[in-house]
């Protein structure tokens, strides 16, 4: 048993629904159903009535639901009390990353410009899977995240678009078609595509990225983002990355620059009413459009709008393996 068993479970008692607790979640609903179907096998008992139009608690459901309900009630209650007997005299702000993303190029730029604004802000960052970043903002962990638009589902947030960053498919140099001089997405019609779990949600996305070459993906889910690495890394599979992922960078791997972009966006709760959090929200954005004439992981091209033109195939000017040269655009 594990807490995101009883998360999805008080979830889909909430919502008395697996497809909408899902979307509060931001996963797909099979993730749900498996972790839901695990919980059961652990307590040995079914917790759901199912029917057709929505999940209804059977009578050992109705208990563990009490009991968990009760619980997870008194450690948010606990957990807030705790951190305001050692909240700090000064301010603070907690931004989230992707933790697949490499941002030690550029970050940087971004705490020093805070810190020469703000001398007596204290800057951390926490780096989680794109699911456990709204989690936590959502309970208050994290006053900001950064992340990729097809992560966010939850309408309890304030969505704020900063930027697009530029997809890649990544390939191992031990893949068999690493040996292409001049390879398309389309090359790789018959290989496996892996998805983390947490990122089943965008499974239509890498339909849509294929859709223009004439093929749809054979999508394969795996349990987290390190395990979707370890099979390409040995040249099982493909994976949809872009030009912030830190595998990239990395001698072991191959990538094709695609001709689309992924939304990058600055999240926050709507409630916040904070003024010098709201002012550092700004901070971040003049921060990020900054970096349009910085040296980084990526090289920038500045637009005002973000571009409408369709995905459209497009033939790489070479193979990537380590750092090169990618397309930011900033809004």
């Amino acid at each position: 048993m594990n807490d995101i068993q009883i998360t999805d479970f008080l979830a889909v008692c909430e919502y008395a629904s697996f497809t909408k607790a899902a979307e509060a979640l931001h996963v797909s609903q099979p993730a749900v159903s498996r972790q839901i179907a695990a919980l059961e096998k652990e307590l040995g008992v079914a917790l759901f009535v199912r029917t057709e139009r929505k999940a209804k608690l059977s009578e050992a459901g109705k208990i563990y639901y009490a009991f968990f309900r009760r619980c997870n009630a008194e450690f948010v209650e606990i957990t807030h009390h705790v951190k305001t007997l050692l909240a700090s005299h000064h301010n603070s702000l907690k931004l989230g990353i992707p933790h697949n993303w490499d941002f030690s190029k550029n970050m940087p730029q971004i705490i020093k410009r805070y810190q020469e604004n703000y001398p007596s802000l204290d800057i951390s960052m926490e780096t989680h899977g794109f699911r456990d970043l709204l989690i936590k903002l959502g309970a208050h962990d994290l006053d900001a995240v950064l992340t990729v638009d097809a992560a966010i589902k939850n309408q309890g947030f304030h969505i704020q678009r900063i930027a697009q960053t530029q997809r890649a498919l990544l390939y191992s140099v031990n893949h068999p078609l690493a040996g292409l001089i001049s390879p398309t997405l389309a090359d790789f019609r018959q290989e496996t595509f892996f998805i983390p779990e947490a990122f089943e949600g965008v499974v239509e996305h890498v339909y849509s990225f294929c859709a223009p070459y004439g093929f749809k993906p054979n999508v394969k889910s795996v349990p987290n983002y390190e395990s979707a690495i370890t099979m390409v890394a040995n040249g099982l599979g493909v994976f949809f990355a872009d030009c912030w992922c830190r595998e990239l960078a990395n001698a072991s791997f191959l990538h094709i620059k695609m001709s689309s972009f992924h939304d990058v966006c600055l999240v926050y709760k709507k409630d916040m009413r904070d003024s010098l959090f709201l002012s550092l929200i700004g901070d971040i954005v003049t921060s990020m459009v900054s970096f349009a004439s910085c040296p980084a992981l990526v090289s920038f091209s500045r637009t005002n709008t973000p571009s409408t033109e369709p995905t459209k195939p497009m033939l790489p000017d070479r193979v990537f393996s380590g750092s090169s040269s990618f397309s930011f655009r900033v809004w």
